[in-house]
């Protein structure tokens, strides 16, 4: 008995692990950031141009929206279509100093939230809230990565808009 619940216990914390991480939840949490600073030419060539000057591409279950510091403030509007998305804004050529904003679904209920930050200078902060505000430091690219809390319950499909300052 005592050697089948050897084989058995092991066998069943392997597939737990393995189903999680095909859920799409990274055992890394800056592995979905990681993971998107790889992308091929053949996807960056890919990215559309919207007619906001931003530039916008879906790779997998991630959409990456680009726009230029300059731009700021603004606001996107987007929508998670599968439990599974993230929305990675870059900001190419941010000034520094300090960056606002918030998410607003269209039903408040929805389960989203500023996931991660990707500061200038390499280094990750998170996680946050709906609304953040953020000393980001010195001036370069910085990355928001918008998806679900796996602490909370709730919807994650639908219409957001994200706004920053």
């Amino acid at each position: 008995m005592k050697t089948i619940a050897l084989i058995i216990i092991p066998a069943f914390m392997m597939f737990s692990c393995n189903k999680n991480e095909q859920a799409g939840y990274p055992a890394d949490p800056k592995e979905e950031v990681r993971e998107v600073q790889g992308l091929t030419d053949a996807v960056r060539d890919s990215a559309q141009s919207t007619q906001d000057n931003t530039f916008r591409y879906v790779e997998g279950d991630r959409i990456i929206k680009i726009i230029n510091g300059d731009m700021l403030p603004l606001s996107l509007e987007e929508e998670f279509t599968n439990s599974n998305q993230h929305y990675i804004i870059k900001i190419k050529n941010f000034r520094g100093g300090e960056i606002s904003g918030r998410v607003i679904p269209t039903d408040d209920l929805m389960n989203i939230r500023f996931n991660q930050i990707k500061r200038a200078d390499g280094g990750y902060d998170g996680p946050f809230g709906r609304e953040i505000s953020y000393a980001a430091g010195e001036p370069g690219e910085m990355w928001l990565v918008i998806g679900k809390s796996n602490m909370a319950s709730g919807n994650v499909t639908g219409p957001f808009v994200v706004e920053l300052r």
